[in-house]
């Protein structure tokens, strides 16, 4: 019914307020409600053929509270980690919880995220998890051709659409997904439910069909945007989904995995953005300490080695081998070009110290 309601509301001139205020009665009072189910049992006890389910009231409780009323100072990290559980499902298993209404997300009194309601799950095929990813490096890099074509992956064009469309597209995904890219929430009028409201009217301009799945996925967003600019109104949520892109594009070695962080480090130039690296080395080393930011352990002063950088080095530096590494390589080899012979045994001495430093550092993992 809620469904329908969120449908009815997106028709033109139709109040938005119809699908809110079937969440709202969907938050029933659960104690109330097992009191109904008691006194309705009792009062057809006698009736033959006809069962009502055994409240167990000890299991009935006002424990918990709803994550988007709550007013504890851990919120933003806690929109964070859910973010970050949404992306998992999304981008690594496929099994995507889609409907994340404010009423079906928890938090306990030891600030964890409690996940309810498994009626609406929507499932991502392998082959949509990586267009995924490779229209957000696109995006972040702002190849608006490259996201045009990630379109057609997406299904959003039909079969049969002519490709001549798609330079009249590109434009289009620069003026509504640009937004995005800025990042700055609230501050710069930025959000979610505005893109997907702008995405839909390209979409009819264009006759474009935006999937049932993609509609979920825009809609997971929407809410956990929602909560965490209640609590900060620069809040971005581009630039949060880097921490878990990051060690996910320098870990995988699919291979289009591999043309998507090429992509997101060199652009459209032929020479590596060290600063980009820098940053996405910077997010993946946040994105492995994501948990234990509820406990606080960003505060507390760790050894100079701690467990994120640990695992940072031991990424790039794997004996297994990764991308990140033949890329790293290839930046070194076009450097030597340009060394001279002293300089190229200096760098020999260099390496021979850092293998050293190595050794070290596996010794104390």
């Amino acid at each position: 019914m809620r469904q329908a309601a969120q449908l009815f509301s997106q028709l033109p001139g139709m109040s938005d307020s119809w699908a809110s205020a079937l969440d709202d009665w969907a938050e029933m009072d659960y104690q109330l409600e097992a009191h109904n189910t008691i006194s309705f049992k009792q009062s057809i006890a006698g009736l033959q053929g006809v069962r009502v389910a055994t409240v167990h009231q000890e299991l009935t409780s006002r424990k918990g509270e709803r994550l988007a009323d709550s007013t504890a100072s851990d919120v933003k990290a806690l929109c964070s980690t859910l973010l970050n559980c949404y992306l998992i499902q999304l981008l690594e298993t496929g099994l995507l919880h889609a409907d994340p209404h404010p009423g079906n997300l928890m938090r306990t009194a030891d600030g964890k995220i409690v996940i309810l309601d498994f009626g609406l799950i929507t499932e991502v095929s392998e082959d949509q998890r990586i267009a995924l990813v490779e229209f957000i490096a696109h995006l972040t890099v702002e190849d608006w051709e490259g996201v045009a074509l990630d379109l057609v992956k997406l299904g959003f064009m039909p079969d049969g659409m002519p490709p001549e469309i798609l330079p009249h597209i590109a434009p289009v995904m620069e003026k509504v997904m640009g937004q995005l890219v800025k990042g700055g929430g609230l501050r710069n009028g930025i959000s979610v439910t505005g893109i997907a409201a702008e995405l839909s009217g390209a979409a009819l301009n264009y006759k474009l069909c935006v999937p049932p799945y993609f509609a979920l996925v825009v809609r997971a967003f929407c809410v956990i945007e929602g909560i965490a600019l209640k609590v900060d109104p620069n809040y971005a949520i581009v630039q949060e989904c880097m921490p878990y892109m990051s060690r996910r594009l320098l870990s995988d070695n699919n291979p289009r995995m591999r043309a998507a962080l090429r992509q997101l480090l060199y652009g459209t130039g032929s020479r590596l953005d060290v600063a980009r690296l820098s940053r996405m080395a910077q997010a993946a080393e946040h994105g492995s300490v994501l948990g234990s930011l509820l406990h606080g352990a960003a505060e507390e002063q760790g050894p100079v080695l701690n467990d994120a950088l640990k695992d940072m080095l031991k990424l790039v530096f794997s004996k297994d081998g990764n991308y990140a590494q033949e890329i790293l390589v290839e930046e070194a080899v076009a450097a030597v070009d340009a060394l001279s012979r002293e300089a190229i045994g200096e760098a020999l001495r260099l390496v021979a110290g850092t293998a050293t430093s190595l050794a070290a550092l596996r010794g104390c993992s």
